[in-house]
């Protein structure tokens, strides 16, 4: 008997300090004694029944955040109101290191211990996502002594899959669960009930399978899930812009084209629009210090993690140089060519296609892009009437990209376009060339500044587009987007086929490659002819 009298003696004791060990490190302080009254009580519950914010201020005090405390942004406020819309899936595309996940861990506990709603989820790519971001509000709930005291409640199960709890008074339980692609939320039901609200983040990562197939099948499972929720039920997701094939792409495409099922709404932020996004945490005064504060890796990440603008990873050919050479005023002894690798797109919303018009000037001794497109075409005589339009009265000649297949069917679309416009169309030269081989002799004069690009194009779709497929360039065995490097690379050999690289006395210039085997590279020597 008095043995168990002492182990309880040391369980109690034990219990106590655990209890106090707790209380000192807890991430918020307890009210002051002064607003321990159950008419304090009663005020701070009614100031934030129906108001967020008041219960962000009330409940999550600035010295529980460990890299310290900013002011809210307009989008986040943005995003409060958003998860309120009932019947709807709410995709907000923002940057990383912008508070979107931890605000609605916050937001979804106001949720639960507001009694807006008893039944919640959280889905992820994989269960350990969602069971860490579970076990994030059921502490954000359970060891906040602000919220224990002013929502006294009894824990009924809390495991790494579930939490279940009841308010006091309340006539019904509250749960939230955890979900995955693995775990499906159809099926999950209390009773008669299914989930009121789904929070959706990290459903894919840079680690996911970017394909279309897989990006079209994570969009099912997003859609089995809405489907399976209550009929006013509010599903959030949150994620990045970060490839062009993600899902997230896919159905900011649908939504700007207007394809998108009306209930799903999608909402983009950048980090840097003219002003910070965030300005309270990062006061930056330009998108270069913005970065420089966010720790960006390299242009592709700002671009896809925190601009929104999915772009790929930089190639090893051509370099993003630290100012890109511009053009404005072109020289009069310009000379060049069009180059084209033609591409026909179903709605025009497939591949692209790249057509450059390239020239050299002797007395400058550089290379312009006078004139480029880079976009998708469904429409051959579309495609034909814009490469017309590049031609220039120093133009020489238009090549276009040839194999057998290719020569038959744009022929016949010449062709075609002749009798439509009952006009002739300019020669067309078909080339075959293998850009692996001719790529080095680009890369230099790219790499030393001697091509220059033009100054209007730099804030056209069809420029950036065009300088993306450039510094992303690895080859053709890479797999990756290269209509414009194509069409560049190609350009250039043909406009020394053409000896068009003229000097001042007359001589004309040509490049005659030689294949060198003891380091497997082509070597390009320069001819002077006469």
């Amino acid at each position: 008997m008095m043995g168990k009298l002492v182990r309880s003696e040391i369980s109690m004791t034990k219990f106590e300090k655990e209890e106090q060990e707790r209380s000192q490190f807890a991430p918020v302080q307890p009210f002051p004694a002064i607003k321990l009254t159950k008419q304090s009580i009663e005020q701070r519950r009614k100031a934030s029944l129906n108001d967020y914010w008041k219960f962000d201020k009330i409940y999550f005090t600035p010295d529980m955040y460990s890299e310290g405390y900013s002011q809210p942004a307009k989008f986040h406020l943005e995003l409060a109101n958003i998860s309120q819309i009932h019947n709807s899936v709410q995709i907000v595309l923002a940057p990383r290191k912008h508070g979107k996940t931890v605000m609605m861990k916050k937001f979804l506990t106001w949720l639960l211990c507001t009694e807006k709603l008893h039944f919640a989820g959280v889905l992820s790519s994989t269960l350990p996502t969602a069971r860490n971001i579970l076990r994030d509000i059921a502490d954000l709930i359970l060891t906040n002594p602000r919220i224990n005291f002013d929502y006294p409640l009894e824990v009924i199960e809390n495991n790494s899959d579930q939490l279940t709890f009841r308010l006091k008074g309340a006539k019904k339980t509250s749960r939230l669960l955890a979900f995955s692609e693995g775990r499906s939320v159809r099926g999950a039901t209390k009773l008669f009930d299914r989930p009121e609200f789904l929070l959706v983040d990290d459903i894919e990562t840079r680690n996911s399978s970017v394909s279309m197939e897989h990006s079209i099948e994570r969009g099912r499972v997003l859609s089995e899930a809405f489907n399976s929720m209550s009929i006013d039920g509010t599903m959030v997701v949150l994620g990045n812009n970060f490839h062009e094939s993600s899902l997230m792409n896919l159905l900011k495409n649908q939504f700007e084209q207007g394809v998108l099922n009306p209930k799903w709404q999608v909402h983009v932020y950048k980090a840097w629009d003219n002003s910070p996004l965030w300005a309270e945490r990062y006061p930056a005064k330009s998108e270069t210090e913005l970065r420089e504060l966010l720790g960006a890796w390299d242009e592709s990440e700002w671009q896809s993690d925190y601009q929104q603008n999915p772009v790929p990873a930089d190639g090893f050919i051509f370099q993003r140089l630290a100012e890109l050479p511009v053009w404005d005023v072109l020289p009069n002894d310009c000379r060049g060519v069009i180059y084209c690798d033609p591409n026909l797109a179903k709605k025009g919303k497939g591949d692209t296609t790249a057509a450059v018009c390239f020239s050299y000037s002797p007395t400058t001794d550089k290379y312009y892009i006078q004139d480029l497109i880079c976009r998708s075409f469904s429409d051959s005589n579309k495609l034909l009437d814009t490469v017309l339009f590049l031609n220039r009265h120093n133009i020489y000649t238009i090549g276009w990209d040839g194999n057998v297949n290719q020569e038959s069917q744009w022929t016949q679309h010449i062709r075609n376009w002749c009798l439509v416009n009952k006009l002739p169309y300019p020669r067309v030269e078909y080339r075959r060339y293998n850009v692996d081989e001719l790529a080095k002799n680009v890369q230099g004069l790219w790499n030393e500044g001697r091509i220059l690009f033009p100054d209007s194009h730099l804030d056209t779709e069809d420029g950036k587009r065009f300088l993306m497929q450039l510094y992303s360039f690895a080859g053709k065995k890479a797999g990756r987007t290269d209509d414009a490097p194509d069409a560049l690379i190609c350009a250039n050999e043909l406009l020394h086929e053409r000896h068009l690289f003229q000097f001042h006395n007359g001589a004309i210039k040509t490049n005659v490659n030689f294949y060198c085997p003891c380091c497997s590279t082509i070597i390009s020597i320069p001819q002077w002819f006469d």
